[in-house]
């Protein structure tokens, strides 16, 4: 066979020329390689598609989209569902918040977000003020703030 500018041509058993064409436009020979059938592979392809009338294969095909066509429309349906239970819930969730009394409410509001979170007691914070309940980390730190803020406290 000769090269062509177009796409590649088969030949009668079945073998590509690709490696011999040139692409549209291009001075070059293709670079890409074509990996060749044996003929006996080729013989076995077309034993196999005179077996297999096209029907057969339009049957095959058609049920294998139904079932995939029913498998999607399962998921949908699951997705649906979970949906539905997701909202349901944080429906839920609010309705709860809603019941709670003021304290619970702003508590239960923070961890979800709503609202800034106050400051941050780390767990190093192990004295507080009892007076003001504010954390410290050291006893010599709430001994001065004691003697700081609140005057009153501190025996004389």
């Amino acid at each position: 066979m000769l090269p062509t500018e177009s796409a590649h041509e088969i030949s009668e058993d079945g073998l590509s020329d690709l490696e011999n064409t040139r692409a549209p436009g291009s001075s070059r020979p293709n670079k890409r390689k074509v990996q060749h059938c044996a003929p006996q592979q080729v013989g076995r392809l077309r034993d196999w598609m005179d077996s297999h009338p096209a029907d057969q294969c339009q049957w095959s095909i058609n049920s294998t989209i139904r079932s995939l066509s029913k498998r999607v429309e399962a998921l949908l349906v699951e997705n649906k569902i979970l949906k539905e239970k997701l909202s349901l819930s944080e429906r839920v969730e609010d309705l709860l918040v809603e019941n709670e009394s003021p304290k619970e409410k702003l508590r239960a509001m923070t961890e979800k977000k709503y609202l800034p979170k106050p400051t941050q007691v780390t767990s190093s914070a192990k004295h507080r003020c009892k007076k003001c309940n504010k954390p410290f980390a050291r006893t010599d730190h709430l001994l001065r703030h004691i003697r700081k803020d609140h005057e009153d406290l501190v025996p004389t």
